[in-house]
């Protein structure tokens, strides 16, 4: 599985790093081609003021991307409720613009939850999320494609359920368990931004791959006189070392200068 992420995350990085030929991309010949439609004399004026009106739109696009590409430099805070596995994050990300069609950014973000999960019992579960993304944006101005790398640090402490099973004098020295992965990133979103620098964004949906295990820390395992504890966090560690993470619906806010 992590060879299948490595090899998938490489190809999507090299196509990242290529040049692109604006020319060829599809929606850029269909605004060219709706651009430079003329309508023949004759022509009902309801279809003359739709073919104006398009034209407006797609005027008003090229000003905004204009805009984007005037400004280097963005700053955004960020939210998102619907995160696994850790719900409710907030964050901060500061972005490259380089120019107009695509922007490099580098995002932190931070949540953490305390109640049984998992149907195990565990004190308080964190994750912070560090991401490293290239974003590229069609010839509408702000729907785009983003694709990257994360690499995620849990750190889960055990309720007094499960530490019960551990001898006193060792409970507090495996309370604590961690766990760091990281692998490819992908997902779409939308994001605008005014003459005067206002940015406000949303990422409808982010995709995590943990395609590499870089560090675990499962002391308790070793500890437990429990089987059945023991069994019951081995599974909450599989399923975070194997399952891919998303994100839904996660708001953006911020600057341009």
């Amino acid at each position: 599985m992590g060879t299948l992420m490595l090899l998938f995350s490489l190809v999507f990085c090299l196509y990242a790093l290529s040049p692109v030929d604006e020319d060829t991309l599809p929606w850029t010949q269909i605004a060219r081609a709706v651009d430079e439609h003329n309508l023949p004399p004759g022509e009902e004026p309801v279809k003359q003021a739709s073919a104006g009106a398009l034209d407006q739109v797609i005027e008003s696009a090229a000003e905004s991307r204009a805009d984007r590409a005037k400004t280097r430099w963005t700053v955004l805070g960020s939210y998102g409720y619907f995160d696994t596995w850790v719900p409710s994050k907030v964050g901060i990300a500061a972005v490259y613009n380089d120019g107009p069609s695509q922007s490099y950014e580098l995002q932190f973000d931070r949540g953490s939850v305390g109640f049984d999960y998992f149907k195990v019992s565990l004190g308080k579960v964190s994750d912070d999320r560090i991401s490293l993304l290239w974003r590229r944006f069609g010839v509408r101005n702000s729907f785009n494609y983003f694709l990257g790398l994360h690499h995620s640090s849990y750190r889960i402490r055990l309720g007094s359920t499960l530490l019960s099973s551990v001898t006193g004098s060792k409970r507090g020295a495996v309370d604590m368990l961690e766990l760091t992965t990281a692998g490819p990133s992908f997902g779409i979103g939308n994001r605008w931004q005014t003459r005067g620098g206002f940015v406000w964004s949303v990422d409808w949906l982010v995709i995590n791959f943990p395609a590499w295990i870089l560090k675990t820390r499962t002391a308790f395992l070793d500890e437990t006189a429990s089987a059945s504890d023991r069994k019951s966090v081995e599974d909450v560690l599989s399923i975070i070392k194997g399952a891919p993470t998303g994100t839904v619906v996660k708001a953006q806010l911020g600057y341009a200068f």
